[in-house]
């Protein structure tokens, strides 16, 4: 078993507890098609370690949603203690690596600058509104989360290696 969560993959997290044996809702925060279909376990952090969590059944459900059930979670009283987990896979079950705006998940932590290169506040979380997707930016610390808009034609750039995204964002917006 790999030790270090670089080589895993973010994937989604536990939202809730379904039925009486231990069923879980996994939501995806990525395309449900980088996905195999012959997952044998998630991964979950630890004390900053990746955690196996065998696989009983699998079964994916609406869009970016999956029921699960592990092999040591065997009624939804002791599943409960998953739920908030986020969830990991090993590059082995992604079909393909996640990339692309269809992976916004992984911008979660990156700075976000408008297109004159402001900084504008660090992404810490998002919202599928019936596919428009829209990032949670916080700009100060316990501060409410701003929402901005995001669309593949507002992006002027993403830079994997510094977290930052760079974002055409609408005269007026943050003013809200």
């Amino acid at each position: 078993m790999l030790t270090d969560i670089s080589a895993y993959y973010p994937v989604g997290f536990i939202a809730k507890t379904t039925g009486p044996l231990g069923e879980l809702v996994i939501r995806f925060e990525i395309a449900q098609g980088t996905l195999s279909k012959q997952i044998r376990s998630f991964f979950i952090l630890i004390n900053k370690k990746p955690v196996p969590l065998l696989v009983a059944s699998f079964t994916l459900s609406a869009e970016n949603t999956a029921i699960v059930r592990f092999s040591d979670y065997n009624s939804k009283e002791n599943a409960r203690e998953l739920v908030g987990f986020e969830v990991y896979l090993p590059e082995e079950n992604m079909k393909k690596k996640p990339s692309g705006i269809q992976d916004i998940y992984l911008l979660k932590g990156y700075a976000v600058q408008n297109e004159k290169r402001k900084h504008i506040g660090i992404v810490s979380g998002f919202q599928d509104n019936k596919g428009n997707y829209l990032l949670e930016v916080t700009i100060e610390k316990d501060s409410e989360p701003i929402l901005i808009p995001l669309h593949e034609d507002l992006i002027k750039s993403i830079d994997p290696d510094k977290k930052i995204i760079r974002i055409i964002i609408a005269e007026g917006l943050l003013e809200l």
